[in-house]
């Protein structure tokens, strides 16, 4: 009985040990080194909603980030038959230029935009080799170059009537031949500048921006930009002289191909 009264005891006082030591860790002593458990758990749980916190702001500002980027726009190919159908469209409209050069010069300007799949469609089609549409590259600007100076002497007074197949403003202009809004915009500052020397009005300023522009260009560039300086050179200058800067589309078409 004895025995088991002790042993009751002992339990007793372990069960309020335990629990002493249980309320006792959960206080902060006087001089402040111990942390309590509650106060532990809050600092733990307040860290952890702040990380959450942080995280989501980092999500919502990485989101953010990729919607204010702008996006990269990707080269727009254009087919053979759409290519070919904006060819007619122009032979149409431009009736004073040869249906055969303007062939040349969209095929040119364009060249970024057409697989060598459509590429080879369309000379098949149209039954040219890459160094004939060159030569008739060159036939056209030679022949738009007679029309913009026999304009210039008119409007200089230099001959009394124009005929209308040699009215400049009757011929095609460049940025017509692009399939590319953004290189149809570029163009139209060359075509201000040939338009305007042909009827006498480009000024020197202009003239002198654009031999400017030829003397510094490259042959690192695309064929719209390639087709706008050679053309626009051969077209000023009233002769091929552009050669002496750059290579015409074509014949850097070839030469990149060999």
């Amino acid at each position: 009985m004895k025995k088991i009264l002790v042993m009751m005891i002992v339990a007793v006082l372990s069960i309020v040990l335990l629990t002493g030591c249980g309320n006792n860790s959960g206080n902060i002593n006087d001089n402040g080194s111990s942390d309590s458990v509650e106060e532990n758990t809050g600092s733990i749980a307040e860290d952890t909603s702040m990380a959450t916190e942080a995280a989501t702001l980092d999500g919502e500002n990485s989101v953010a980030s990729e919607e204010e980027s702008e996006p990269v726009e990707e080269t727009v190919m254009h087919s053979a038959e759409e290519v070919m159908e904006h060819t007619d469209a122009l032979i149409e409209e431009y009736t004073y230029n040869n249906p055969e050069h303007i062939k040349a010069l969209v095929i040119a300007a364009n060249l970024d935009y057409i697989t060598e799949e459509d590429l080879n469609t369309i000379l098949t089609t149209y039954g040219y080799t890459m160094e004939e549409l060159g030569v008739l590259y060159d036939e056209c600007i030679l022949d738009n170059g007679n029309a913009n100076i026999t304009s210039f002497d008119y409007y200089q007074g230099n001959i009394e009537s124009l005929p209308e197949d040699k009215d400049y403003e009757n011929r095609i202009s460049i940025n017509k031949i692009m399939l590319n809004s953004e290189d149809a915009n570029l163009a139209q500052w060359y075509d201000s500048l040939l338009y305007g020397l042909s009827q006498a009005k480009s000024n020197n300023q202009q003239c002198e921006e654009f031999v400017e522009r030829i003397q510094n260009c490259s042959n690192e560039m695309s064929y719209a930009e390639r087709t706008m300086y050679s053309y626009s050179c051969g077209i000023y200058a009233h002769s091929l002289i552009y050669t002496d800067y750059l290579e015409s589309p074509y014949t850097y078409y070839i030469n990149s191909n060999l």
